[in-house]
């Protein structure tokens, strides 16, 4: 097994626990006893953590081609995966028995944790790259910055509409991002 290989199933196991997690707690919330208040936020940034979990894991794919030599190397790919399985944690709710439970109210409660999470795996992901590459690129530095931005005005914000508007461009910018980066393996392919 290559040095990539053990890095891909190690990292692969930690994003699959981090989806798991995040379907795991809507299939909990489906499931609860008590009557539970779905919202549209917590499903939507639910969907943003499952999205940049399979990104994340697509993305390290071109990583094949470097000779991983450092065990400081694995460590930096890996880490960012933590951050995941943190975020798809602090969104699924703990349901206690019989309880009620107002999905919208959670959120909100924990939207720190959930949005200081994600912003670090922004930039931990980044200096993985940037470490591992050494290829520095003015767009890569201004989407990660951005993005860092979004995430941590909203670990400070409670306003439902400054969640909605970011929700909607992080979500249409990380689907297109997707079908962009789906379009371009299945034309190397010739699919």
């Amino acid at each position: 097994m290559s040095h990539f290989e053990f890095l891909m199933v190690l990292a692969g196991i930690v994003v699959a626990v981090a989806m798991t997690e995040t379907v795991g707690g809507l299939g909990r919330l489906i499931r609860a006893r008590g009557r539970v208040t779905f919202d549209w936020l917590h499903l939507g940034w639910s969907y943003v953590v499952l999205l940049f979990s399979m990104l994340y894991w697509h993305g390290m794919w071109p990583y094949q081609a470097i000779e991983f030599t450092y065990v400081g190397q694995i460590w930096l790919l890996v880490i960012p995966t933590l951050f995941l399985v943190i975020v798809a944690f602090a969104l699924s709710p703990e349901i206690q028995g019989d309880a009620d439970l107002i999905v919208r109210e959670y959120f909100l409660e924990k939207r720190r944790p959930i949005f200081a999470g994600l912003a670090t795996f922004i930039a931990m992901a980044w200096v993985a790259d940037f470490a591992i590459t050494r290829n520095l690129f003015v767009a890569d530095i201004a989407t990660t910055l951005g993005l860092i931005a979004v995430f941590l005005l909203l670990a400070h914000s409670s306003k439902i509409w400054v969640h909605t508007m970011l929700l909607v461009l992080v979500a249409s910018f990380l689907s297109a991002a997707g079908f962009q980066e789906v379009s371009v393996s299945l034309a190397r392919f010739d699919v």
